[in-house]
């Protein structure tokens, strides 16, 4: 076998069949099929195979493809998620080289650099930057992938979860990178994951709405709340924007 291939929206029996891996277990949960390929050969890499938006990912660990009948009778793949083997990254250099080959392959192709609406559509240092120009500890918002980090910065961002994004075709692929430190040498995290946007947007609108309501119901202004909250995103949003024209980052057009 000299990789294993796959692809989103496609039957998830189907696509695990014609994936090339061996041994998917399965799982059934009220509709939700989830297809599980654990301890993949570290020398083969898993590729998404989408014309014009090819990524390889190797070594990687494992493979887990969702679908839910709710959402679709035809049980099609709305998520692929991958995790890299990280046993041979034992420090920050081996990491940011990983992740430097990773971000090359979204650059060579089709793919655009995704902002979600609540985060600022900066460019360069600026999409790492809080209010106050300082370096910001929590990555809710993806970074810009033409921003090379300096060691410095990649040591302070990464022990929190840091994201890249990017949106090719419909579909919406997340590249995450943590590590932790607990003295017996570093523990890296690094996933990519693979969603239907269409769905992915969907699925949130739906658990928010229902999550509101049954605030609502208890008496928690949970709507009210929200509203406020995303209110105070926009102006953050607006601020950090200034901040980035400001030192000379750019604006882009968000996908």
């Amino acid at each position: 076998m000299r990789e294993v291939q796959i692809d989103i929206g496609k039957n998830i029996a189907a696509t695990a069949k014609a994936s090339g891996a061996a041994g998917f277990s399965v799982q059934n949960i009220d509709g939700l099929m989830m297809y599980d390929a654990n301890r993949l050969s570290l020398d083969v890499p898993v590729r998404y195979t989408r014309p014009g938006y090819e990524i390889a990912l190797a070594p990687t660990f494992s493979l887990t493809m969702y679908a839910d009948k709710r959402i679709n009778n035809n049980l099609s793949v709305h998520t692929a998620a991958l995790q890299v083997s990280t046993r041979a990254i034992k420090t920050h250099v081996a990491a940011q080289e990983f992740v430097r080959k990773v971000i090359l392959q979204f650059k060579k192709g089709k793919w655009q650099r995704y902002i979600n609406r609540l985060c600022p559509a900066v460019t360069g240092r600026s999409s790492i930057l809080d209010e106050k120009g300082e370096v910001a500890q929590i990555g809710a918002c993806a970074l810009d992938p033409d921003y090379q980090l300096s060691d410095q910065e990649w040591a302070q961002l990464m022990p929190s979860v840091q994201n890249y994004e990017w949106v090719g075709d419909g579909v919406l692929a997340k590249l995450t990178v943590s590590y932790n430190d607990f003295g017996r040498g570093l523990d890296y995290s690094i996933d990519l994951d693979f969603d239907d946007l269409d769905l992915k947007i969907k699925r949130e609108r739906e658990n928010l709405s229902q999550e509101l309501t049954q605030g609502d119901a208890k008496g928690w202004k949970s709507t009210e709340k929200h509203l406020e909250y995303v209110a105070e995103m926009k102006s953050r949003v607006s601020i950090l924007e200034k901040n980035a024209l400001a030192r000379g980052d750019s604006i882009i057009p968000r996908q």
